[in-house]
């Protein structure tokens, strides 16, 4: 049975495109705060992309912010 979320680690154009989206609506807050204070802005890109859990999200946002 496949899962709701993708299994490989990579990330579709159109989902790349969805977190660009994103991070530019919440700007201000992403670039104030650490990652590790975010758990319910990434909670709120999970549910905006539907194809990744928010743990993935971080993990995304914290490779590309380093």
């Amino acid at each position: 049975m496949l899962s709701k979320f993708t299994q490989d680690h990579d990330w579709s154009f159109a989902e790349k495109a969805k977190y660009a989206a994103f991070i530019e609506i919440n700007r201000e807050i992403m670039e104030k705060r650490k990652a590790a204070n975010l758990w319910k802005k990434f909670v709120e890109m999970s549910k905006f992309l539907k194809t990744r859990n928010f743990k993935q999200c971080k993990l995304y946002h914290e490779r590309l912010v380093k």
